[in-house]
């Protein structure tokens, strides 16, 4: 039974496999060239993983669009895990540069 609560999560992969599955055979059928299997099961792996890791960083910022964002970074693969982490690189600096500025706007409690 602790299969069923985790059945979101179940849902990411499957989204994220389905759009690194989707990115592959779409490179294929452009190419003209016929899909591997073993090709397949790799980039249906790295999808898994990368869409799953994609959706958990929008559960932390827009939970509305975790399915979405699953499927997005499955699509994109490691791509999608280089996007998210220029973009956290980004938020953390701006968020710690704010930080900073707060701490040196206080004036000093010691000179009082």
């Amino acid at each position: 039974m602790d299969f069923l609560k985790s059945w979101p999560e179940l849902a990411w992969v499957i989204l994220a496999v389905m759009g690194g599955i989707a990115r592959y055979l779409d490179s294929y059928l452009k190419s003209g060239d016929a899909p591997k299997f073993g090709m397949l099961l790799a980039h249906a792996m790295i999808s898994g993983f990368s869409g799953y890791m994609v959706a958990q960083v929008m559960l932390k910022f827009q939970p509305d669009w975790v399915l979405i964002a699953a499927g997005i970074g499955g699509y994109l693969g490691t791509q999608g895990l280089d996007i998210i982490t220029e973009l956290l690189k980004k938020r953390l600096n701006a968020e710690s540069d704010a930080e900073m500025r707060k701490k040196e706007e206080k004036p000093d409690d010691k000179s009082v």
